[in-house]
């Protein structure tokens, strides 16, 4: 068990220790320690990135793969989720070079990454667009086994920032997709929902134009939609004139739209626990 613990760090700067070993054993005493050790060290780190960007893109593809320690697993299922969110609903599955820059650099400030490691994950950002598929039930899966509910939250948070892109507008199909995610890493849907309204405001007009509030109930508002849309209906107006039957249609058009505005927002939100709404 103790030789199990040692025996990554061993591997992983091995390059660091035969390069000091050899350097010391050279003749040259400390400065053949320090040219060895150094030497090593690059080596290191040469083939722990192409480690992590070969082993990475597996790991998007088939997250069942593993990669080389929990951290790194964290760092790699982080960057393919918030891409996927990213792409969710775009016509080529891709985003432009402006977006990806501006993804990247959340990505990084989400994660405190820089340096170096700042720019393995850009090539990793660049490897997600060569994978064939992606399965985001199972990078889930595999985050939620090997992270805390901190790191969940706070990774959900990010995908909401990926999600809104440069224009700041969340999709149907990312919100669905926001909803799996929040769902398979067991966050309470109250967490999910005030994320969500940390990026959608309430449509505060739709429920104006219905004549009730944002903290009305489900049937309270379908109650209230169905009157008003028989009221204002064109082709229940009794005798109008073309003016009146005119604006009669107009009325009862944004009505119909305010209630669908409505509609949508709601079914956006997580609804874990049946709601009984308003009494009859």
């Amino acid at each position: 068990m103790k030789l199990d613990r040692f025996k990554k760090p061993l591997l992983r700067h091995a390059g660091l220790i035969a390069g000091s070993v050899l350097g010391l054993l050279s003749g040259l005493h400390l400065f053949g320690l320090a040219v060895g050790a150094l030497l090593g060290y690059f080596a290191d780190e040469l083939a722990f990135s192409r480690k992590i960007l070969k082993r990475g893109a597996s790991l998007m593809e088939n997250p069942a793969v593993g990669v080389l320690d929990d951290r790194w697993t964290r760092i790699i299922l982080s960057v393919t989720l918030a891409y996927t969110v990213a792409v969710t609903s775009t016509k080529e599955g891709k985003i432009g070079l402006g977006e990806q820059k501006l993804l990247e650099d959340r990505i990084l400030r989400a994660l405190g990454i820089d340096g170096r490691e700042g720019g393995l994950v850009r090539q990793l950002t660049d490897r997600f667009f060569s994978v064939r598929t992606i399965h985001p039930a199972g990078l889930v899966s595999v985050y939620r086994e090997i992270s805390t509910q901190d790191d969940r939250c706070n990774l959900l948070e990010l995908l909401f920032d990926a999600a809104a892109g440069e224009n700041g507008r969340i999709t149907a199909g990312q919100n669905d997709l926001l909803k799996t995610v929040s769902i398979g890493f067991e966050i309470p849907a109250e967490n999910y929902n005030d994320l969500r309204r940390k990026w959608i405001s309430i449509d505060h007009e739709a429920y104006e134009i219905i004549g009730l509030s944002p903290e009305a109930g489900d049937r309270e508002i379908h109650r209230v939609y169905r009157r008003l849309a028989s009221q204002f209906h064109p082709d229940t107006g009794g005798d109008l004139d073309e003016t009146q039957r005119k604006q009669s249609n107009e009325a009862f058009l944004k009505i119909q739209d305010a209630y669908n505005r409505i509609i949508a927002d709601r079914n956006a939100l997580r609804m874990d626990n049946d709601d009984p709404g308003d009494p009859d």
